[in-house]
């Protein structure tokens, strides 16, 4: 289904009380994102794996120049609750929306419509972002987020039900802002040229 211009929808967070926890402490806007500010959710996230074997604490690595990441282009990784909610009705199971690995999540608008925002701007409370790229799953979609559990093959699921192994969508930052819970983010003007 096409997205118009006039079609919104609220950045939100999963009602899961420790997922918002985890997530709060990097976006919030009262919080400078630093190396710190990144770490401590890690670290809290992986105080289960930390108590069965892992050798000392999480930290942030980085490299000048490199991305980890699944793609070159420094980006965000948008995904929407709607499809979430459809490809669990489709596995038939619930779905932990952290197992995306998304910056930003979205909620209110058609289940599959973030697709129609590649090529587009895109407006993000303060933050005008770049939609560019489906993004294509990985195995690592397959390993439940709170337990380190392979339970899932949702790339072979996706590609067998729906011919893609698409979920969620890349954009990158044209025009920096801040965007927190509950901003308006919504699909702005024609196709970018």
């Amino acid at each position: 289904m096409a997205l118009s211009s006039s079609t919104m929808t609220k950045a939100c967070n999963w009602p899961s009380s420790r997922s918002i926890r985890s997530s709060e402490a990097v976006t919030s806007a009262s919080e400078e994102v630093t190396p710190t500010a990144i770490a401590r959710p890690i670290s809290v996230a992986f105080d289960q794996v930390r108590s069965s074997g892992m050798r000392g604490a999480a930290r942030v690595v980085t490299a000048p120049g490199h991305s980890f990441s699944d793609v070159a282009a420094k980006c965000l990784h948008i995904i929407n609750l709607e499809s979430v909610r459809a490809l669990e009705a489709a596995l038939g199971v619930a779905i932990n929306p952290l197992r995306f690995r998304p910056n930003v999540i979205i909620d209110g608008v058609p289940a599959w419509s973030e697709f129609d925002w590649v090529g587009h701007a895109v407006n993000a409370g303060a933050v005008t972002l770049e939609a560019f790229k489906r993004t294509e799953r990985c195995a690592a979609t397959n390993v439940d987020p709170e337990t380190g559990v392979r339970d899932l093959k949702i790339p072979s699921f996706l590609s067998r039900t729906y011919g893609h192994t698409d979920f969620g969508i890349y954009a990158r930052v044209a025009s920096g802002g801040t965007l927190t819970t509950g901003d308006t983010v919504q699909r702005v003007g024609p196709p970018l040229a």
